[in-house]
């Protein structure tokens, strides 16, 4: 017979006592934890917030990789943030930060992250926002091919996940549909 071997996840707390409890004690390892809303309703700081508490979680030892697809990333938050959780702006040191500017870098980036996984001791993988790229590469005439874009970038991510034990949590903006153009999706 076969014997399938199942490690413990690990979980690390988001920061917020009741998204704690609804995600079962945190995020956890070899998943996607996956937060949406509409603009503005503060999914990047909650990213950034989940970075800070994975680090300090790790004991200082652990890292986190940033994909930044729109620009929100902010070092003067993430001290603000680490400072309320007893750290300090040296945390910076320990987050792997890159601004991606399209899709296809989002894509290479991706490939190469598993390197920096294994060499610098990474807990999380964040991704804010996920989609900004195949929106803007996609527009609604090709959904099929945006669906497919999608689904190869979150197996990508939930290999990584689960063949390095670590966290990952991607950001995505809540639409509604596509404006009158038919080229873009509008709040």
């Amino acid at each position: 017979g076969s014997e399938m071997c199942i490690r413990d996840r690990m979980r690390f707390t988001t920061g917020v006592k009741s998204i704690d409890a609804l995600l079962d004690g945190g995020i956890e390892t070899e998943a996607i934890t996956h937060v949406y809303g509409a603009f503005g309703t503060g999914k990047s700081i909650f990213a950034q917030q989940i970075a800070v508490t994975v680090i300090k979680e790790s004991s200082g030892k652990g890292a986190v990789i940033y994909m930044d697809t729109e620009g929100s990333f902010n070092p003067k938050r993430i001290s603000k943030i680490a400072f309320r959780f007893g750290l300090d702006y040296g945390i910076l040191k320990k987050i792997f930060y890159k601004r991606l500017w399209s899709l296809e870098e989002q894509e290479l980036f991706l490939k190469i992250t598993e390197d920096y996984i294994s060499r610098f001791s990474v807990r999380l993988l964040a991704i804010d926002c996920i989609a900004t790229h195949i929106r803007g590469e996609f527009n609604q005439d090709v959904l099929i091919l945006r669906q497919a874009k999608l689904e190869n970038i979150l197996k990508k991510l939930l290999d990584i996940c689960s063949n390095y034990d670590i966290a990952c949590v991607i950001t995505n903006q809540l639409t509604t549909g596509p404006d009158t153009s038919g080229d873009r999706y509008t709040e």
